[in-house]
């Protein structure tokens, strides 16, 4: 809830400065809604997830949370502080939004392709087809 907390106050001052262009702020959260319906739909029926490891979960020790909340927000206002360096026309931004916009192109169509080969192979193995 600090995080979100603090990336809502980060928003607020971004959109205070003038720096978030509108139709992102239109197109994330349904990217986020699109990611996240899938996932839900997708729910295991049997079977290990990557979290059953890891469950139930283990306070972790106050030293190491707090040695991780210094990185976390070190790393992060360094990053944010960084000066503005363009190589030619390509700024940081348009590096990072290549990679998200990458990301975004192989992500989606890689787990469709896994969940129908999933469904062809129970399809299959269960000679419905």
């Amino acid at each position: 809830m600090i995080i979100i907390g603090g990336l809502v106050a980060l928003l607020i001052v971004r959109l205070l400065q003038g720096h978030v262009i509108g139709i992102g702020l239109i197109f994330c959260p349904l990217l986020m809604v699109l990611c996240w319906g899938i996932l839900w739909f997708r729910e295991r029926k049997r079977g290990d997830t990557l979290l059953d490891n890891h469950l139930p979960m283990h306070v972790l020790a106050p030293s190491k949370a707090i040695l991780a909340a210094v990185v976390f927000i070190g790393v992060g206002t360094l990053a944010y502080n960084l000066p503005d360096v363009t190589l030619g026309s390509v700024t940081p931004f348009t590096l990072i939004g290549l990679g998200f916009t990458a990301y975004g192109l192989a992500w989606l169509p890689t787990v469709s392709l896994v969940l129908g080969i999933q469904g062809y192979l129970h399809q299959l193995a269960t000679r419905k087809m």
